[in-house]
């Protein structure tokens, strides 16, 4: 019985989830920290940040003149 609750439960939110679907407008799941940003020779830019959760990752992303 708690099993089937359970399921029950689990499949609710995950049928209820919203996310965007608009790759120009996504869904904000927290906010970095500390954002460091370094240009390129062709243009582009590697943009450095931590993430603000209980344990802090970095993330490194490259985006090119096109911001792509």
């Amino acid at each position: 019985m708690k099993q089937i609750i359970l399921i029950l439960l689990f499949s609710v939110t995950v049928i209820s989830a919203q996310w965007s679907t608009d790759p120009a407008n996504p869904q904000s799941l927290g906010s970095g920290v500390q954002a460091q940003l370094a240009a390129t020779s062709d243009r582009g830019v590697y943009v450095a940040w931590l993430s603000d959760g209980n344990n802090y990752q970095v993330y490194l992303q490259r985006l090119n003149s096109s911001g792509e």
